[in-house]
């Protein structure tokens, strides 16, 4: 295994040699201490009724579950984070399968976990090539199956099901996998998937203080025109300043492309939001699983992201000039010799 290979899947040393790395992660630390301390005070004061003080403690204990789980697959390397995200993937991919009724879909639903597993040993491989041709091919798979199955009734539906599932949890968030090949890449997905979240907390936050029209009522009620165009603005400043760090010593880390970039994750975020939302109104579900309390299903918590892999990855690779296509497979070639 050459040394390249190692630091890419493996290599843990380099993290002390990352500062913004460690900055970012102290930021996510301090956010979460801050938001407990704020919960306490509005707790002791009685500032807010027990009702949404309980509502309040269940999304905080939630996120010092996710948060230090996020941190530790990132900082772990490229492997941990690959994987980590093959395990977000199926999950997400159950709760999408249990909300819509693919899930009794027994062959159907196998076939996407199967497409999600392939697609993340594509990305080990650092074979880009047969990571952005997987899905085609797993869908043609898939109409054989489905039409094997000689049942008409319900046919597109399952069909459909599954291909948004293998687009979505496959392909949109293995374009983050895939940024983590790429050696000193770990500050680049702490700011994006630190962005993403507090891109929501901003749109709430703005729509509350300054909403008044609604943005796309049908989709998602509580969503406002003040609050998208508050997370838009506030999103954008935060990734454009520490983009700075984070990016250092690469084009895009140039101010212009990352208020770009900025604007494109902001927006990207909100538009995986009301998919989803809009899925779920489609569905008549309120949230898409409980596993989290608080916040409802690990999709529910996560469909920001559902959208930002590819705008992240395909902006960086164009503006960075990476040829992904020149990169050597590391099992493929390196072990078996293809």
């Amino acid at each position: 295994m050459s040394d390249l290979v190692y630091e890419r899947l493996f290599d843990l040393s380099s993290v002390l040699d990352e500062p913004m790395t460690l900055i970012l992660t102290g930021i996510g630390l301090g956010i979460l201490l801050l938001g407990t301390i704020v919960i306490s005070i509005l707790t002791l004061t009685k500032r807010v009724d027990a009702k949404l003080q309980k509502e309040l403690w269940k999304r905080m204990g939630s996120w010092w579950l996710i948060g230090p789980a996020i941190a530790a697959s990132i900082l772990l390397g490229g492997l941990a984070t690959m994987i980590g995200v093959l395990v977000l993937g199926i999950l997400c991919h159950s709760e999408f399968a249990r909300a819509t009724g693919l899930f009794r879909e027994k062959l159907m639903s196998a076939l996407v976990v199967l497409t999600l597993a392939l697609m993340t040993f594509m990305i080990i491989d650092n074979w880009f090539n047969s990571f952005v041709a997987l899905p085609g091919q797993a869908l043609v798979v898939i109409a054989f199956v489905a039409v094997m199955q000689n049942r008409t009734e319900g046919f597109l539906q399952r069909f459909a099901l599954a291909a948004v599932s293998i687009m979505l949890f496959g392909y949109g968030l293995g374009h983050l996998s895939y940024v983590a090949n790429e050696p000193g890449n770990r500050a680049v997905l702490f700011l994006v998937i630190l962005c993403v979240e507090l891109n929501d907390v901003f749109a709430f936050t703005c729509g509350k203080l300054f909403g008044k029209r609604k943005l796309i009522v049908n989709v998602s009620p509580n969503k406002t025109i003040g609050g998208a165009l508050g997370a838009l603005i506030l999103t954008t400043a935060l990734f454009a300043i520490l983009g700075r760090f984070a990016f250092e010593g690469k084009n895009v880390g140039q101010w212009h492309h990352l208020i770009i970039l900025g604007i494109l994750i902001s927006i990207g975020g909100q538009m995986g939001d009301l998919f989803i939302s809009a899925i779920k109104r489609d569905v008549g579900v309120k949230d898409m699983g409980a596993v989290l309390p608080g916040h409802g299903g690990i999709l529910d918590r996560f469909d920001s992201l559902v959208l930002i892999g590819p705008i992240l990855a395909h902006y960086c690779w164009y503006f960075d000039k990476v040829d992904r296509e020149a990169g050597v497979q590391v099992i493929t070639k390196g072990v078996f010799g293809l």
